[in-house]
């Protein structure tokens, strides 16, 4: 009976492992229309009055997923570029169809986000956002794949403030923020490479967040993260004081061939 009780034990522990490799390790959780205008999440790049510089390219990607529950529209991603132009990602819910995304530049409907396979909204969802002024051209790629390309101009030498939620910025203001999980978000000023990131996966209290390579701070306000929730199914040890995961596995490999062999 002891063997049988270990060995669901083991089972257990062998779960939780899967739950801390699994999509649920990290990531930012927007408060959106079930919370008051001024307690929805707001995200954004980088912190105070400048903007993101760049010559003739800008990259900006993130993971995406839309809750299930919630209200299904609202804003998820606003460039606003040299403070005169934006482009905008938003989340709409026409009656009678799906909710799905869309672009908007300034005012001009661009389209509908989509692509040769079906998206699902409510899966993770790798975007990418592309300008190549260069080239006149907006890009726009789901997991890799081009799905919305649309002509673009403007002079050399750019700023673009990029915002997330809700925002309180002259001229560009919202409260409309649609029900996201992000994570993974990216910004490069080249082809290939990357200047920022910030992976969002570990919480923080403090409303200026560092990017990976501590070159810039993004603000942060009313946060939800993934992490913090059903943080004793996560964190049945805490990661500092006991093995790392990789240890932790191989441990339940070696507890599940001794319970087998004493089984037999």
């Amino acid at each position: 009976m002891k063997y049988i009780r270990l060995l669901f034990y083991i089972l257990f522990i062998s779960k939780t492992i899967v739950t801390w490799g699994g999509e649920n390790i990290g990531g930012l959780s927007f408060r959106a229309y079930e919370y008051s205008k001024d307690e929805r999440t707001s995200l954004i790049i980088p912190s105070g009055n400048q903007g993101v510089r760049f010559k003739d390219y800008l990259s900006v990607s993130f993971d995406l997923k839309i809750r299930e529950k919630g209200e299904h529209f609202g804003y998820v991603c606003r460039m606003i570029v040299d403070n005169r132009n934006s482009l905008n990602l938003i989340l709409v819910n026409p009656v009678n169809e799906e909710p799905y995304l869309c672009l908007i530049k300034d005012q001009q409907y661009l389209g509908k986000i989509h692509s040769s396979a079906t998206i699902d909204i409510h899966e993770w969802n790798r975007i990418k956002i592309e300008l190549e002024y260069k080239n006149d051209t907006l890009y726009v790629r789901n997991n890799g794949s081009l799905i919305s390309k649309e002509k673009v101009t403007a002079p050399d030498n750019h700023s673009v403030k990029v915002c997330f939620g809700a925002n309180k910025l002259a001229s560009y203001t919202t409260s409309d923020v649609a029900p996201i999980i992000l994570k993974d978000v990216q910004i490069g000023l080249e082809p290939g490479s990357i200047k920022y990131e910030w992976s969002l996966e570990q919480a923080v209290s403090d409303t200026l967040l560092q990017d990976k390579f501590r070159q810039m701070t993004a603000f942060i306000s009313n946060p939800e993260w993934i992490i913090n929730r059903n943080i004793g199914k996560r964190y049945l040890f805490h990661p500092r004081l006991f093995l790392s995961r990789v240890k932790i596995s191989r441990h339940v490999i070696l507890l599940q061939k001794i319970v087998l062999s004493n089984m037999i």
